[in-house]
């Protein structure tokens, strides 16, 4: 997700399966989020995952860049691919 909470799509699935933060407990007072659970079952779940995998572009992925993208902002300009930012 956004934050990073999660590490696995299923873990995703599995939040918004049970109404998100509401059903964690956790929502906030402005959340946009309805509480209501999807109430998917195990082989929904499986689809929605397989479903949402297909959506993916993976095309950029065949290579490591070798430069990142120009900059006319010479603090930026100056990074390294890999770098910490």
């Amino acid at each position: 997700m956004h934050n990073g909470v999660f590490n696995t799509l299923e873990e995703v699935v599995d939040f918004y399966n049970v109404g998100g933060g509401h059903g964690w407990g956790i929502a906030p007072d402005h959340t946009t989020l309805p509480p209501d659970s999807l109430n998917l079952n195990e082989q929904e779940k499986k689809d929605l995952i397989y479903f949402m995998q297909a959506l993916t572009d993976t095309s950029g992925l065949t290579a490591v860049p070798t430069k990142l993208p120009a900059s006319t902002r010479e603090d930026i300009e100056s990074r390294i691919v890999g770098g910490d930012y």
